[in-house]
């Protein structure tokens, strides 16, 4: 089932694209750090200056570059949420990092101080925690126990730009950050990652983005066409004309498959740089950034209120704001929502799994992290925030009526 288009459109893709090709500003260019300074800006918080950020390829070139920054040595222990991205264990593993996962809370998909405490070992040298489905986890109350046992926190960002803990924007929350910027979140620029340095001495080590190639013109190109392509086919239109054929059953596997096909994979080679072409049209997303943090909210709040619940945090003015990358609900305890997953399918509603165990090395260390294998049980992602088309939206929320009462937040 071919979900809705998963973030907003580039507003002038198509001159952006021929003018950085007219003046050869493909790879390099002047917009780099400007982006860089935006962003850096916008997670500013109370601190006197803008912290320090390098843009990369992605986002785990992202965090590959602030670990070194933060002087976390390969061979380190890394403590990670038992529940979240697949991607990033094998990741650090790849690194060189011994890596170890803490079980989330029944009530929120985040690790609680209490859990991260008996997580962390003597020779613990850093902690990760993400940010899930743009709400924020809460980073001072975590970072207390990080620095108490002698590690760095890292907030890994994901597509929670623009969110608040207690007023405090997401990214100024802990000693460094990463976002991304693919398909998915409010600031979409074709792919990238960026690495935030919150304090001067791990900011001097973050790489230089002279020093840091980035993707050649045709990679950049190639990419940039591909998710301008794959999102037009999942407009509202196009969806409906082709519905019959990829909602077939010999079809409908493959398909499931592609829409899926997206994943946190582990960079190869050294840290490239983010492309010029692609910081322009992340700041074309930024200058939009406001306009779509309410739309995603609004639709949200739709979706939500159609099954009868609601979210504190999705308003412009909420001190602890959420800036929805999905819309994640979970079926009462003890439920499987494998079976709900496919009861809102056969509604035509497209729903799936919220997100996945981030390490099996728990389980198999005899450590049963049952609050990361209730939310796996339980947690259900609706359709993304990003619907455009308002029949469309209008439609989900009608056949999510049906289903009032059967699931919660």
């Amino acid at each position: 089932m071919l979900s809705p288009r998963r973030s907003e459109s580039c507003p002038g893709l198509v001159t952006h694209v021929l003018d950085a090709l007219a003046r050869g500003t493909v790879e390099r260019g002047p917009h780099l750090r400007v982006f860089e300074a935006r962003i850096a800006g916008l997670v500013q918080g109370r601190r006197r200056f803008p912290p320090d950020a390098r843009a990369t390829s992605s986002g785990l070139e992202a965090m590959a570059a602030l670990l070194s920054a933060l002087r976390v040595p390969a061979g380190a222990r890394v403590v990670v949420p038992a529940y979240g991205h697949g991607g990033l264990v094998p990741f650090l593993r790849q690194l060189g990092y011994r890596v170890a996962t803490v079980d989330v809370g029944e009530d929120h998909p985040f690790p609680t101080p209490a859990l991260l405490d008996r997580a962390c070992t003597p020779d613990t040298r850093c902690v990760v925690v993400s940010h899930l489905f743009g709400r924020a986890a809460d980073i001072p109350a975590l970072a207390v126990v990080a620095r108490a046992r002698g590690a760095v926190l890292i907030e890994d960002g994901g597509y929670a730009l623009g969110a608040r803990l207690a007023a405090e924007p997401v990214g100024s929350l802990a000693d460094g950050a990463t976002f991304r910027f693919d398909a998915g979140g409010a600031v979409h620029a074709f792919g990238g990652g960026i690495a935030i340095a919150l304090e001067s001495e791990a900011a001097r080590r973050l790489p230089l983005f002279t020093d840091v190639p980035p993707s050649s013109a045709g990679e950049v190109l190639t990419r940039v066409l591909a998710e301008a392509t794959g999102e037009a086919a999942r407009t509202d239109l196009l969806r409906r004309l082709l519905a019959p054929i990829l909602g077939s059953e010999p079809v409908r596997p493959l398909v499931d498959w592609l829409d899926g096909a997206v994943r946190l994979n582990p960079p190869e080679g050294p840290v490239r740089g983010l492309s010029n072409l692609q910081a322009r049209l992340g700041l074309a997303a930024l200058d939009d950034l406001p306009r779509r943090i309410e739309h995603r909210q609004g639709v949200a709040r739709g979706l939500l209120g159609a099954l009868g619940l609601q979210a504190t945090g999705l308003a412009l003015d909420a001190p602890d704001r959420w800036v929805p990358s999905d819309v994640v609900v979970r079926v009462p305890p003890g439920r499987d929502g494998s079976v709900m997953v496919r009861h809102l399918r056969k509604a035509g509603i497209v729903a799936d799994h919220g997100a996945a165990l981030a390490d099996d090395a728990g389980a198999l260390a005899g450590e049963e992290r049952p609050g990361a294998r209730s939310w796996l049980r339980r947690a259900i992602r609706l359709p993304g925030p990003a619907i455009q088309d308002a029949a469309e939206a209008d439609r989900a929320c009608a056949a999510l009526q049906a289903f009032r009462g059967r699931l919660a937040i």
